[in-house]
């Protein structure tokens, strides 16, 4: 089977991670080469009800996502990853907003929640509320959601706030030599455009210096995000496991 096998990944927390009540993790769930799943969760509120439900929205979500990428599909695998992507947001919801109504908290209980999943050479990001993802190709830095301004009448997105959430999703093939870059929370202008000097900077002197110099992105130290970096390596062989 030819794949994209060799993934490079490396994480890195943010400022106050723990105080903020923000979450994250980092796994392979089907063990396989060139798979991986990165988690992130942060409460809509900071309060104990805000916390309990971050918590709770990365652990369902990381539960579900791992049994539907481990079960047998017929699709396609950008399909099925697209479709277990959707799936577990939807089952993280459910499972908050029945905890929240449980405990009468219902309304007050809610998260801010995204995923990027890898598999087999395809990515499929999704959020409900905060997070920025990245792509650098070919030289060129590439969001995967164009972000729009959200006014005040606007409902929040949070996971477990309604019996439904919108979950904002984007997919695509990879290609060796790419890299992502993926913010736990949603970059302003002025720090995507300080991202792109970074990311041209990086082209000139090595990877390295990406992790580095993307600190320097926050104007306020306390403002750093939890940074997941994922580099994609060239196609290889593996043999895998018939039953």
């Amino acid at each position: 089977m030819f794949s994209l096998t060799k993934i490079d990944c490396s994480i890195k927390e943010g400022s106050g991670l723990l105080a903020k009540g923000e979450h994250y993790t980092l796994f392979n769930p089907i063990k396989e080469p060139g798979c991986v799943v990165g988690i992130f969760s942060s409460p809509a509120r900071e309060t104990v009800s805000g916390n309990i439900a971050s918590k709770l929205a990365l652990d369902h979500f990381a539960s579900t996502i791992t049994d539907a990428l481990v079960k047998p599909s017929a699709q396609d695998i950008e399909a099925k990853v697209v479709a277990s992507l959707e799936y577990a947001f939807k089952e993280s919801n459910r499972n908050v907003y029945e905890f929240g109504h449980q405990l009468a908290a219902g309304g007050r209980m809610g998260a801010s929640l995204m995923a990027v999943v890898v598999q087999r050479g395809i990515i499929a990001i999704g959020k409900t509320d905060s997070g920025s993802v990245y792509i650098i190709r070919n030289g060129e830095v590439v969001p995967f959601f164009i972000e729009t301004h959200r006014d005040a009448a606007t409902s929040p997105n949070y996971v477990g706030l309604n019996s439904l959430v919108n979950v904002e999703v984007s997919s695509l093939p990879l290609q060796s030599g790419d890299e992502i870059i993926a913010f736990s929370k949603t970059l302003t202008m002025e720090e995507e455009g300080k991202l792109i000097d970074t990311v041209q900077v990086a082209l000139m002197t090595g990877r390295d210096s990406l992790v580095l110099g993307i600190d320097h992105i926050f104007s306020e130290r306390m403002d750093i995000p939890v940074l997941l970096t994922i580099s994609v390596g060239p196609e290889g062989i593996y043999l895998a496991e018939v039953a």
